[in-house]
C-alpha cells in the first residue's frame, strides 16, 4: 500500500482508539471510505487543546497526528466525531458533535450536550444520512441521577437535536439497533425494558417488544442486547426466577416481528453454580449472531466464540483464551471479523471469516525496541482497515512508555 494512502485512511479512522470502548468523563459499507485531503490533519484539532495523539504504520513511523478526539465513525459521504471538553467555568462536561463533508472538507458542527458523562461508541448507529447515538448526562434538580437521551445527528443538513431525554438507572441501557432500516432503541423504566421501532417520516415511536421486571420479587425479563443482519433480529435478555434461578435466552425474530427461535445460551457464561446466575445476568458488552457463529461478551469476565446447540457449547477458541475482546466496529465490517488477547505478551490476534467459519491466528507487535513492552489495550476494525491500541504492560513504572496507536490492515496482521 502507498504511503499516501495510509495517510488518507489514517485521517479517517484517527482517534477510534483515543480510550476505551466509551467516550467518558472521569473527572454504510465498511470498505466505502470517504477520500480527505491532505488539508484534513489540522482541521481535526480539537478546540480543548491537549497533546497530540499520534497514529503509526506498522513500521514506526508517523502517518497522522491531531489534538485530542473523541471517537469517530465513517460514512459514506464524509466523517463524524465527537470531542469532550470543559466549560468556561469549568462546572460541567461539554460533548459536541461535528461532521466533515469529504466532497468539500467542510467541518460542520452538529451540536452540543452539557452536563456530559458518557457515550458508548458502541451505541452508534448510522441509517441513511443519520447517525444516532445514546449520551447520558448528570440528572437534573428533580433528583433524576442521571438522564438518557437519544441523539439524532442529520449529517446531511447539519444538525443535531434530541429524539428523547428521561431518567435512567443505569449506563448500560444505551442499547441501540436496526431492522429493516429502522432504528431500533432499548429503553428502560420501572416495570422494565422494552424494545422501541423509530419511524423517521413520522417523528414517532412504536414499541415492539416488552420485558416486565418486578424488582421486589426478582422476577422477569430484562434486555441485554440487540443485533440486526440479513433481515433477522436477535434479541440477548435474563430470565430471572429469584437471585439464583437466570437463564440467558437469545430469541431471534423476522423483520416482520415474528419469533422464530429461541434458545438458552446461559452455558456460554464463563462460571458455574452460583456465580453462573451472576454471570448470565451481567450487562454485555458486544455480541452477534453470524451463520450460526456466536460471539458473547460481558462486562464481567464471560467471553465467548463459536455454536450453540442442542448438544451444549462448541468453542472456537483453544482452552485458555477466555480473556479476548473483538475489535470495534461501528457498522457491518464484512466477513471478516477481528478478536485479540486482552493484556497478553503474545499479542495474539484471531481473524475469523464469518462465512466460512475459519479461524486464523496471528500476532501483532510493534513499538520498535520497545516492542516487546506493549500489549494490544484496544482494537478498532472498518472493512480490512484496522487501528490497534498499544499500552505498556509493565503497568505504572517509573520509566513506563506512553501509549501508542497503529494503522494496519489486514493483511499487514497475517504477514506478521
Amino acid at each position: 500500500m502507498m504511503r499516501a494512502s495510509a495517510f488518507i485512511i489514517a485521517v479517517l479512522l484517527s482517534a477510534a482508539l483515543c480510550g476505551c470502548s466509551e467516550n467518558e468523563d472521569k473527572s454504510g459499507a465498511a470498505d466505502a471510505a470517504p477520500i480527505v485531503g491532505e488539508g484534513a490533519a489540522a482541521s481535526l484539532a480539537d478546540d480543548g487543546g491537549g497533546s497530540p495523539d499520534e497514529l503509526y504504520d506498522s513500521n514506526d513511523e508517523v502517518i497522522f497526528s491531531a489534538e485530542n478526539i473523541g471517537v469517530m465513525s465513517l460514512t459514506d459521504k464524509g466523517l463524524f466525531y465527537s470531542s469532550v471538553s470543559g466549560s468556561a467555568d469549568g462546572s460541567q462536561k461539554i460533548f459536541t458533535c461535528r461532521f466533515r463533508d469529504s466532497d468539500s472538507g467542510k467541518i460542520t458542527e452538529l451540536g452540543t450536550i452539557g452536563n456530559f458523562l458518557n457515550e458508548s461508541s458502541h451505541s452508534r448507529v448510522l441509517i441513511g444520512d443519520h447517525l444516532y447515538t445514546v449520551v447520558n448526562t448528570r440528572g437534573n434538580d428533580d433528583g433524576a441521577k442521571m438522564i438518557y437521551n437519544l441523539i439524532d445527528c442529520d449529517l446531511k443538513n447539519g444538525t443535531m437535536r434530541t429524539l428523547v431525554s428521561e431518567p435512567v438507572s443505569s449506563p448500560y441501557f444505551n442499547i441501540l439497533g436496526h431492522l429493516d432500516g429502522d432504528l431500533l432503541a432499548v429503553r428502560s423504566d420501572d416495570a422494565g425494558t422494552r424494545i422501541d421501532r423509530y419511524d423517521a417520516e413520522s417523528d414517532s415511536f412504536e414499541t415492539l417488544l416488552k420485558y416486565q421486571f418486578d424488582n421486589d420479587a426478582i422476577a422477569g425479563g430484562s434486555i441485554r442486547g440487540l443485533y440486526g443482519g440479513n433481515d433477522m433480529l436477535f434479541v440477548l435478555w435474563v430470565e430471572m426466577n429469584g437471585e439464583d434461578d437466570v437463564k440467558l435466552l437469545l430469541d431471534s425474530y423476522d423483520k416482520s416481528m415474528s419469533l422464530v427461535s429461541s434458545e438458552d445460551i446461559s452455558a456460554v457464561c464463563s462460571a458455574s453454580g452460583e456465580e453462573m446466575s451472576v454471570e448470565c445476568r451481567q450487562p454485555v458488552m458486544d455480541f452477534f449472531d453470524i451463520n450460526g457463529i456466536l460471539y458473547y461478551a460481558n462486562r464481567s469476565i464471560s467471553r465467548f466464540l463459536g455454536k450453540v446447540g442442542k448438544n451444549g457449547t462448541e468453542p472456537m477458541m483453544e482452552s485458555g483464551c477466555e480473556e479476548f475482546n473483538s475489535a470495534e466496529a461501528v457498522s457491518d465490517v464484512g466477513s471478516l471479523k477481528l478478536f485479540y488477547k486482552t493484556v497478553s505478551e503474545d499479542n495474539t490476534v484471531y481473524i475469523l471469516n464469518t462465512e466460512t467459519g475459519e479461524l486464523k491466528e496471528t500476532a501483532f507487535f510493534a513499538g520498535g525496541e520497545n516492542k516487546e513492552k506493549y500489549y494490544i489495550a484496544g482494537m478498532f476494525q472498518y472493512g480490512d482497515n484496522v487501528l490497534i491500541q498499544m499500552e505498556d504492560i509493565r503497568g505504572n513504572v517509573p520509566d513506563m512508555l506512553e501509549p501508542k496507536r497503529y494503522y494496519v490492515k489486514i493483511d499487514d496482521l497475517l504477514k506478521q
